[in-house]
């Protein structure tokens, strides 16, 4: 894709956008330049992973992107891939692992909903406490425990208890 300079006509590419970016404080920045960066991140919201560490914390930037392609939000802020994650728990699966693996923030998480383990199974799904967490909440949690924990009496009786139907015999 490319643009043409507001200013001195020329051919702008985003690789220009990014250099421009990169060098200057967005505050700073002509109003025509930012509007081709949204332009050019509504286009393609991966854009996100080459701005300044500034850019990737924009909530405005973030969100562009974020419409465009849900995976960018991994390239945003570590506090705005929290955010996203705390307003809606489906958006786990766009962050990056470093929040996957923050366990803290991921049983809460959990506590507030058992799907989660759907999404970080393969790093928690051999975890005695995140499946205890899930499974009392719906007993369906155990399918995605690892073997030793849905060959565990404790798991399946709870699994049971809590949903007859999460176990096939």
């Amino acid at each position: 894709n490319i643009l043409q300079c507001p200013i001195c006509r020329r051919k702008i590419t985003i690789v220009d956008i990014l250099k421009i970016f990169q060098q200057n404080d967005i505050s700073s920045m002509n109003f025509n330049y930012i509007q081709q960066l949204k332009n050019y991140l509504r286009k393609n919201g991966n854009y996100l992973n080459q701005l300044p560490d500034k850019q990737q914390d924009d909530e405005e930037l973030v969100k562009i992107a974020y419409q465009h392609n849900p995976y960018s939000l991994q390239y945003a802020s570590t506090r705005l891939q929290l955010e996203y994650c705390n307003r809606k728990w489906t958006n786990l699966k766009y962050v990056s692992t470093i929040i996957k693996e923050d366990r803290e923030f991921i049983k809460k998480l959990l506590i507030k909903n058992w799907q989660i383990i759907r999404i970080v199974t393969k790093i928690y799904n051999d975890d005695d406490e995140f499946m205890d967490i899930a499974i009392s909440q719906s007993g369906l949690a155990i399918k995605y425990g690892s073997n030793r924990l849905k060959q565990n009496d404790i798991y399946i009786t709870k699994a049971l208890e809590n949903n007859g139907f999460s176990i096939k015999i």
